[in-house]
């Protein structure tokens, strides 16, 4: 939001689309914001190694599957400020993410139970 106010360009509906095609463009403003969230991501991802010590750090959504270069982005700004570098993939999943998240829960819960049925 600052940023887009700093540049003049804040608009309460704008969205990620629009954004990420300023900056394909060359919008100045679009591409900074696109590098502070390269920033935030990478924070995020450095905090969740420091705690979890993953091997893979899998990131999806809209952002991840349309900037180019994100990825090793966030890498350079990870690498140095955390212990054990994890690998840091984009997901293969893409906008089916959510939906097969919510069909492996269902399918987990369903054989938990058949399984337990047949114990008890």
């Amino acid at each position: 939001k600052r940023i887009l106010k700093d540049k003049g360009q804040y608009r309460a509906n704008l969205s990620i689309r629009q954004i990420i095609e300023a900056s394909k463009s060359g919008d100045d403003w679009a591409k900074e914001l696109i590098n502070d969230t390269a920033r935030y991501l990478a924070f995020t991802v450095a905090c969740m190694t420091g705690v979890l010590n993953p091997e893979v750090i899998c990131l999806g959504g809209g952002v991840i599957e349309n900037v180019d270069g994100l990825i090793s982005t966030i890498v350079k700004n990870v690498e140095g400020g955390v212990p054990y570098m994890p690998k840091i993939v984009a997901s293969p999943l893409g906008k089916n993410a959510v939906i097969l998240g919510t069909v492996n829960l269902v399918l987990a819960e369903v054989m938990d139970f058949t399984m337990l049925k047949t114990f008890v």
